[in-house]
């Protein structure tokens, strides 16, 4: 399973090299939905920007262990600089907890799953994002694990 392969490769990093790898992933993933928002009607039908799709995948995987830490709030800075406005810790601890996190992970999933069809090389660097965010204090949680595992799922 791709999942497996990410996970053993992700755990193999440090912080730093986590962060680039995750910057890697949004140019890439920003990049395809270049194409994809030509090719697609899928952002109209969702209502969604592709950035914000980044977000929203953001949220969920900070929320996946139901706790933001000061790691993942600076990744979140750190990939976020230039799309949304910069968030105190507060606001986005805020954000997230406003955010119907259900929801957003059933668009995610949603999206995820019509685009992988198309073109499951993007819904690898999605699910590698997600990853990055809830590897970067060094450890995967079940709960944030399952997030993973239901992104991951085909």
């Amino acid at each position: 399973m791709i999942l497996d392969e990410l996970v053993y490769e992700i755990k193999l990093l440090n912080k730093e090299q986590i962060k680039k790898r995750a910057k890697k992933d949004v140019i890439e993933i920003l990049n395809e939905f270049k194409y994809i928002h030509k090719t697609t009607d899928l952002f109209e039908k969702h209502n969604i920007m592709p950035w914000e799709l980044i977000v929203y995948l953001s949220y969920a995987a900070i929320a996946g262990d139901n706790r933001i830490n000061k790691c993942e709030y600076d990744l979140f800075i750190e990939l976020t600089d230039g799309l949304i406005d910069r968030p105190t810790p507060k606001q986005l601890a805020e954000e997230i907890k406003n955010t119907d996190i259900n929801k957003t992970i059933s668009i995610i999933d949603d999206f995820i799953d019509k685009i992988g069809k198309k073109m499951a090389k993007l819904k690898e660097i999605l699910v590698d994002y997600a990853l990055c965010f809830t590897a970067i204090d060094g450890q995967i949680d079940n709960n944030e694990l399952l997030l993973l595992k239901r992104l991951a799922q085909e």
